[in-house]
């Protein structure tokens, strides 16, 4: 299925037909509900629906004009095509080239769990310079930001003794930000089995939060989607960035997300990288707790870790149109979460 403008001039291939607005409208599966709900956003104009201001008409030159202006006013003009580096339901990406290397523009999808990316960047990168990536420019009212070139990401297939770096290094910033900071219908994609495990559980998760608060670790920045493809190299050491899913909370659920792509499903691979992690982090704490309740404390919180991804998908799955992916992930979470409670 094809969405376009008719054009009258238009001769179309031999097997295709126009589908009105009434066409899509008689049919709500597949495609035509999808395309439906594309027209509607259309027709409602940007920043209307709620959901992905970068589908309506406009948007993109709208967009490319601010990024030009922008990068003008900052005497770093772009000096070339800008173009679409990435779009997907959460979030479109513009590259564009300036005299001192490429920018890159990035728009975010609304979500109750998102934060305003570019206000909290700017924010984290004065507490943690060399660290977190501080934008060039940001449109808060848009949730627009330009960010620089900051380097090649550390990606998924990292080595463990990567890993391991990449976690200490987020340990002492986040050790140091404690002092900074101020004090899908889950049935559809688990089994019955699965949701009454879940159900079960949810006394121990429980007694799980009310020691884990028990422990003198103090809340802190929680990235809340910190896999090594959101990690990249700088000059000045490893850079942390999209912190869209960013919040305040127990410092040790954000180690959930650190995953290794062909370890996904290797339960060996998954022990030893959780000891890798574990291993790497915790002495970064010893000021606040001794080994022991460190490691108990790294224990208590393994399955809570999970359960902040399940409840931080959830929200992504459950915006219309149901995205699978999203669903699936919230799903595959909260498995982990019966495989660690």
């Amino acid at each position: 299925m094809l969405l376009a403008r008719r054009d009258g001039a238009l001769a179309l291939p031999e097997g295709m037909a126009w589908v009105g607005r009434d066409g899509l409208a008689g049919d709500q599966t597949g495609d035509a509900a999808v395309a439906a709900l594309v027209v509607e956003g259309l027709e409602r104009g940007p920043g209307r629906d709620g959901g992905q201001p970068w589908a309506a008409r406009g948007w993109f030159a709208e967009a490319e004009r601010w990024l030009r202006a922008t990068m003008e006013r900052l005497g770093r003009p772009v000096t070339g095509t800008v173009r679409q580096a990435r779009v997907w339901r959460l979030s479109c990406v513009l590259r564009a080239p300036t005299g001192d290397g490429d920018v890159w523009f990035k728009a975010n999808t609304t979500s109750p769990l998102f934060a305003n990316e570019g206000v909290v960047m700017g924010a984290l990168a004065g507490l943690f310079p060399g660290q977190v990536p501080a934008p060039l420019a940001v449109d808060p009212e848009r949730g627009w930001m330009v960010l620089a070139d900051f380097g090649e990401e550390v990606g998924w297939e990292a080595p463990l003794e990567v890993v391991a770096e990449v976690a200490r290094t987020y340990a002492r910033m986040r050790v140091k930000a404690t002092g900074d900071l101020p004090g899908v219908d889950a049935a559809t994609w688990l089994s019955r089995d699965e949701e009454v495990g879940l159900r079960a559980a949810v006394p121990r998760l429980q007694a799980r939060c009310a020691e884990l608060a028990g422990h003198a670790v103090p809340p802190s920045i929680v990235h809340g989607d910190l896999h090594l493809s959101n990690v990249a190299r700088g000059p000045g050491g490893y850079l942390f960035f999209d912190w869209t899913d960013a919040c305040v909370a127990h410092p040790f659920l954000d180690l959930a997300a650190i995953r290794r792509g062909t370890a996904f499903n290797d339960a060996a691979c998954e022990d030893e990288l959780r000891e890798r992690l574990r291993d790497a982090y915790l002495p970064e704490w010893a000021s606040f707790e001794p080994p022991g309740r460190l490691a108990r404390a790294w224990e208590l919180a393994a399955p809570l870790g999970a359960l902040h991804q399940a409840v931080s998908y959830r929200s992504l799955a459950t915006q219309p149109p149901m995205d699978p992916h999203m669903a699936q992930s919230t799903a595959f979470w909260l498995r982990r979460v019966l495989a660690l409670a």
